[in-house]
């Protein structure tokens, strides 16, 4: 029953970053909170305007015990049908190109970081101090390098 449950709290946290990525691009937001959720990460260059179109499906039940579900499903899928492609130099980026310019750059800022940690860090009586929140951000970045690699 536990993991139940964990598994449902962790897609209701990854569809509600979805809901807010879709919130913020129809209201034409400059940020797009995508780095909220592995899901979004992976469904940025769908969403963002990186793809010349997108679909979205949705599943809903007959069932009278699901309709509260079946009408908010219904709602997030118009939601998704307003949202509109940017266009532009973006859509001719091909995933590949994407991912590989991902890796790129969080590989640069993973070298930024450990400058930075090498820079801030000291030893005191056999601990790394210091740099915390350095290090707590560079496994952050390396998580992230490790989802986009698929390991």
């Amino acid at each position: 029953m536990y993991i139940r449950i964990l598994l449902h709290c962790c897609s209701t946290t990854r569809l509600l970053a979805l809901k807010q990525c879709i919130a913020a691009l129809l209201k034409g937001a400059k940020y797009v909170p995508y780095q909220d959720s592995v899901l979004t990460q992976l469904l940025q260059m769908a969403l963002g305007g990186g793809a010349r179109r997108t679909a979205v499906v949705v599943t809903a039940s007959m069932e009278s015990r699901h309709a509260v579900e079946t009408i908010q499903t219904l709602r997030f899928g118009e939601k998704c049908a307003r949202v509109r492609h940017a266009g532009g130099a973006q859509g001719d980026v091909s995933p590949a190109v994407f991912a590989t310019s991902a890796i790129a750059s969080l590989n640069a800022q993973l070298q930024g970081l450990e400058e930075q940690i090498a820079r801030e860090e000291r030893w005191e009586d056999g601990i790394p101090v210091g740099a915390e929140d350095l290090r707590a951000r560079y496994e952050e970045l390396v998580e992230r390098r490790r989802v986009l690699f698929g390991r």
